[in-house]
C-alpha cells in the first residue's frame, strides 16, 4: 500500500511493483476528487479515502507497505512565492515548525498493530534532523 496524495506516484508504484495496491488519503474531498480525475489519465487502480492522516485507514492495511507521505511542511511564518497564494493555507503550512502534521502522523503510526516497512516523506533539508527525531520518538 502506498499513501500518495497525488496520482502519479501511485501509478508508478503500481507499475514498478506488480501485485501492489495503492491507496491515496487526503483530508480534503476536493483534493481527492481532482486526484481521482487525474488518475484516470494514468489508468491507475487507486483506492481513494477521505481521512485525517491515518484515521480512516483500513485495519492492517499498513502491513508490508511503503508509505509515500507529502504532508504540508512549510513553517507558518515562512515566506512563500506568489503562485502559492492560490493554494489553500492548509495544503502548504504545517504549523510553527512545519512538522506538526508529521508529529500527528507518527503518533498514529505508533498505534497501528502492523506498521509500514518504509516511509518516504517530503520536507525542507533544514527539517530532516527534526523529522528523524520525531520518527525515532514514536517508532
Amino acid at each position: 500500500m502506498t499513501l500518495a496524495p497525488a496520482q502519479a506516484p501511485g501509478y508508478y508504484c503500481e507499475t514498478l511493483i506488480p501485485k501492489s495496491s495503492v491507496m491515496a488519503l487526503d483530508i480534503d474531498p476536493s483534493c481527492l476528487k481532482i486526484a481521482k480525475t487525474n488518475s484516470a489519465s494514468f489508468d491507475a487502480h487507486i483506492t481513494f479515502l477521505q481521512s485525517d492522516l491515518l484515521k480512516s485507514l483500513p485495519v492492517n492495511s499498513a502491513a508490508n507497505s511503503v508509505m509515500l507521505v507529502n504532508l504540508p511542511y512549510v513553517p507558518t511564518d515562512f515566506p512563500i512565492n506568489d503562485s502559492a497564494d492560490f493554494e489553500p493555507r492548509t495544503a502548504i503550512f504545517g504549523g510553527i515548525d512545519g512538522l506538526e502534521l508529521y508529529t500527528g502522523l507518527f503518533g498514529q503510526i505508533n498505534c497501528l498493530s502492523l506498521k509500514p516497512n518504509y516511509m518516504i516523506t517530503e520536507s525542507f533539508p533544514s527539517q530532516h534532523s527534526a523529522l528523524q527525531a520525531i520518527a525515532r520518538k514514536w517508532l
